[in-house]
């Protein structure tokens, strides 16, 4: 991973006892937990006993320092990042699985479908007794909490359909689909991603969920055809690539091309797609806006789209990791500001619109009933 290598900024400067501060910390548990030899169970019970402690020091650490940087600049935050990455902190913490693919992005991007993945399993991981303290700190912090609310509140979506069919658009490792199949065979689901390796895992994990690749910004442009693999093929498969130059003569032999028809589903729902998705007032098509019409038109009458985004409450310590800590930015979101991402909808169309939210709060759905 490599660094900006420049003379400290005053910024970074004013607040570097309290950066180094964060990196002791992280150092001193580290020396402490590497001296413990104990058994799988003697050392999750172990952990188990400091991890209360540990987080409330944790916490109050990136409160303090949530505060002292809220009014920082994206570029200010990065040489920040700079900085922690050269007091070795990125080290320390490329064991604990959370923080690996937090501050590493092995995808190349943010969020990726492991990551969800892990902030769902919501247990103990890692090789050594400090990669799995850090595991679990990092997954009880406010964002991964309001993501597991996210799943509960999906499913209790899902439990007002007696039957129909459900799209979901940047659907990750589709952890709500794959709970509600355990029990329940009354919707008919089609989850698409833009990633095949997101495809893969989902398929390894259960292949009765039917699993596409389609790319978001394509759908902006109007573009509704959508990538089944072909099981033999799947090995050889690369969108990204297989997309491109004289590799698209071979689309047809690696793919089942299809397209995403008006008015096919019951409910369409993207859970954290929007946060990445830039809204442009003046633009309506492009961005979140474009995107919200073009997910409505695929909604049937009397059929409901639901797109989630993390609101400007989530605690500026939790963002102030997210961002100076990996690297990690989102678009927050107030109501008015989901709200108008249906800008661009006939209104006419449109029996019931609202802004509703998951247990803590932190993450806002627009939720839109069509006539």
């Amino acid at each position: 991973m490599s660094t900006i290598y420049q003379p400290v900024p005053k910024e970074v400067e004013a607040v570097s006892d309290k950066l180094n501060e964060f990196v002791l910390w992280h150092e001193k548990y580290h020396y402490e937990l590497s001296e413990l030899h104990l058994s799988e169970k003697e050392g999750h019970a172990y952990l188990d006993d400091i991890l209360l402690s540990a987080s409330i020091e944790y916490h109050s650490m990136i409160d303090e320092l949530g505060e002292a940087m809220k009014h920082y600049s994206p570029e200010q935050k990065k040489y920040a990042f700079s900085y922690l990455l050269e007091k070795g902190l990125a080290k320390l913490l490329k064991d604990s699985p959370y923080w690996y693919h937090s501050i590493f992005k092995p995808r190349g991007y943010a969020g990726d479908a492991e990551m969800m993945a892990l902030i769902y399993r919501d247990r103990y991981e890692g090789p050594t007794l400090f990669a799995k303290l850090m595991h679990r700190i990092g997954l009880d912090c406010a964002a991964c909490i309001s993501i597991r609310n996210r799943k509960s509140l999906l499913l209790d979506t899902f439990s007002t359909y007696p039957e129909g069919k459900v799209l979901s658009l940047a659907a990750g490792p589709a952890q709500e689909i794959d709970d509600y199949l355990r029990y329940n065979r009354d919707l008919e689901f089609l989850a698409l991603d833009h990633d095949i390796q997101t495809l893969i895992d989902a398929r390894n994990k259960n292949a009765e969920i039917p699993y596409a690749i389609i790319n978001a910004f394509h759908l902006i442009r109007g573009h509704h055809q959508y990538l089944i693999p072909r099981s033999r093929m799947l090995p050889y498969c690369q969108p990204k690539k297989d997309l491109k130059g004289i590799r698209k003569w071979l689309v047809p032999f690696k793919y089942r091309i299809e397209t995403l028809q008006k008015e096919s589903f019951d409910l369409v729902y993207s859970a954290g797609l929007y946060d990445y998705i830039e809204t442009f007032d003046k633009r309506k098509d492009k961005g979140s806006i474009a995107l919200t019409r073009r997910l409505f038109d695929l909604v049937k009458p009397g059929g409901k789209m639901v797109i989630g985004n993390m609101s400007p409450r989530m605690p500026e310590g939790v963002r102030w990791v997210m961002e100076v800590v990996c690297d990690w930015y989102l678009i927050y979101r107030t109501k008015k500001e989901v709200l108008a991402f249906a800008a661009d909808l006939p209104m006419e169309q449109v029996a019931d619109m609202q802004v509703v939210e998951e247990e803590s709060g932190l993450n806002y759905f627009l939720d839109i009933q069509k006539k």
